[in-house]
């Protein structure tokens, strides 16, 4: 009996080492990753396995996509398949198996993707023509030139220069135009946009700067307004009222007034000033009228 025992355990393990000599060039395939071919195809795509006669693809949806989705693919040749048929900007998984001599490795670990912008035609540069329109003390609209292949665009707000207060704020809009809020009074402030595209993402924008306006002392009225801020040529300064006689004042960084004018009581409530012959930098302008006195920031750039 003991020699039966001893001749079953021997059998077992020659066929487990014949299974594993088998099965040892089936191995799982590895470094699995998606490109973007449009807005509802993707490039899936894996290392070759020495060996192998085909492989077996499963794509599954992915995390926050509520549609279910699972689909089987076999036999495919070659170490690439293009998923077609998907929804747009939606998350996906997929894992592979090698198949090979009959027999087929474990799966791959999911790979975790997300299919394309269902945007236009055309290529995702940076977008270009930034600016900033109706400007307050806490917000301004910010706005750039339209990319015919983006979907939807993603804004990054930051402190500017000479900006004491730190912030930072990321946005996200489907047309080429947001509002930012929650900005402080006479504050300096950039902001930065790229597009996403059935391709992916863009590259970012350059930086484009901008300036809040004063609040009114005591309300959260405008008060002292500066605009075009900055300023390359010409800027106009504009008052809330005309009641009093105001002073105007344009103090550079070190302390020194490099413009003064004053606004008549009764007169006009705005003036112009050239700041051709001005350094480039950020300027304080400062208006007295009476016992009132209002500040703002002005960026003169070259």
């Amino acid at each position: 009996m003991k020699k039966l025992n001893s001749l079953s355990l021997i059998a077992t393990l020659l066929l487990m080492i014949a299974y594993n000599t088998s099965n040892a060039q089936c191995v799982t395939p590895t470094g699995l990753t998606a490109t973007v071919a449009d807005a509802t195809s993707m490039n899936l795509l894996w290392a070759a396995v020495d060996g192998a006669d085909d492989y077996t693809i499963n794509i599954q949806e992915g995390p926050d996509n509520p549609v279910n989705y699972d689909v089987t693919i076999t036999d495919v040749a070659g170490t690439s398949y293009l998923a077609a048929g998907l929804t747009a900007s939606t998350n996906y998984k997929f894992k592979v198996r090698t198949n090979c001599g009959g027999d087929h490795s474990s799966w791959s670990e999911y790979f975790y993707f997300t299919t394309g912008f269902a945007g236009g035609g055309g290529s995702c540069d940076a977008p270009t023509g930034l600016a900033a329109l109706d400007i307050t003390a806490t917000s301004a609209a910010l706005t750039w030139d339209v990319l015919d292949a983006a979907s939807k665009y993603r804004i990054r707000v930051e402190d500017g220069s000479g900006n004491p207060v730190p912030f930072t704020a990321t946005l996200g809009s489907v047309t080429n135009t947001t509002t930012i809020t929650g900005l402080n009074p006479s504050s300096n402030y950039k902001f930065k946009v790229r597009g996403r595209c059935p391709s992916g993402s863009g590259s970012w924008s350059d930086w484009f700067d901008f300036s809040t306006i004063a609040g009114r002392l005591g309300t959260n009225e405008a008060g002292l307004m500066v605009y075009p801020n900055p300023a390359q040529n010409v800027v106009t300064i504009q008052i809330a009222t005309n009641e009093l006689t105001t002073q105007i004042q344009l103090i550079d960084l070190t302390g020194k007034v490099v413009y003064q004018n004053e606004i008549l009581a009764g007169a006009a409530t705005a003036v112009e000033l050239s700041v051709n012959d001005l350094a480039a930098g950020i300027y304080q302008v400062v208006s007295v009228a009476g016992n009132q006195v209002q500040t703002t920031k002005l960026v003169v750039t070259k």
